[in-house]
């Protein structure tokens, strides 16, 4: 199946996300970060089978190089992430199983990265990178986490208790917020993607419901069997409220330790 994973950088150096991208590295064990390869002579190698593409905030196609320009342009003109704390980028991997591989090309899986942004990332200035380097051919879309232009608004936005959309998720200038909302709707265009495209489906929102419910179905079992046990030692209501009240005040003093703390 398909599968879209998020992650965020505090990174100020736009330029190093296109390197990567284009060019080999390795990720360093001690820091976790990702390194360049470099040949016998210090110099970058590139990558082979790789393609980058990108989709400015206008939503024309440019040139991958004024990628981190923009972004930076953006920050200033908005006087946003100025600080290190700051989320300078947001990334968003779509990775296909070994199974897709002969149903697509290079020019297929770009495209599919262009459809993403231009359905779910409008405004944002978006670079797009296919790797096909693994057995699993992915797709990285990287966009700056302050958005440059204006966009419409759609159903999953977040929104106050009004019930009306929060400005940040339409206005230029707004950051880019990965909600659980927006991460159902791209699991939903996922799926549809690959239905419509022919490719291995499987429905990642309906497999999260499922974990989280056998998740919390086991949490409310454990509570259960922590209150039998409790009340199996208590004579009187009093009792047992004094007991689970000790057991929880234990359990928060051991919680960062990872300690299971019984009744």
């Amino acid at each position: 199946m398909a599968i879209i994973k998020h992650r965020t950088s505090k990174n100020a150096r736009y330029t190093d996300v296109l390197e990567y991208y284009s060019y080999k590295h390795q990720e360093d064990s001690r820091t976790g970060h990702y390194e360049p390869i470099l040949d016998e002579y210090g110099l970058l190698q590139e990558r082979e089978n790789y393609a980058v593409a990108y989709i400015s905030a206008q939503g024309s196609e440019d040139d991958p190089q004024l990628w981190a320009l923009a972004c930076m342009r953006t920050n200033q003109a908005f006087h946003k992430n100025q600080s290190r704390k700051d989320r300078k980028s947001h990334e968003y991997i779509i990775s296909h199983p070994e199974e897709d591989r002969p149903r697509m090309t290079m020019e297929d899986l770009l495209n599919e990265g262009k459809a993403f942004v231009r359905e779910n990332l409008q405004g944002y200035d978006a670079l797009i990178a296919v790797h096909r380097d693994t057995d699993n051919d992915h797709i990285h879309i990287s966009i700056n986490s302050v958005r440059a232009e204006s966009r419409k608004e759609q159903p999953w936005m977040m929104k106050n208790e009004a019930g009306i959309t929060l400005p940040c998720e339409i206005n230029a200038g707004g950051k880019h917020q990965n909600s659980p909302e927006f991460r159902d709707h791209c699991n939903d265009w996922l799926l549809n993607y690959t239905h419509e495209h022919g490719l291995t489906e499987k429905d990642n929102n309906a497999i999260a419901r499922q974990r989280r419910a056998e998740h919390y179905s086991g949490k409310n079992r454990q509570l259960k069997e922590t209150l039998l046990l409790a009340a199996s030692h208590c004579h009187s209501l009093e009792e047992l409220k004094t007991r689970l009240q000790y057991s929880a005040e234990r359990c928060e003093d051991f919680a960062s330790d990872g300690v299971t703390v019984s009744a």
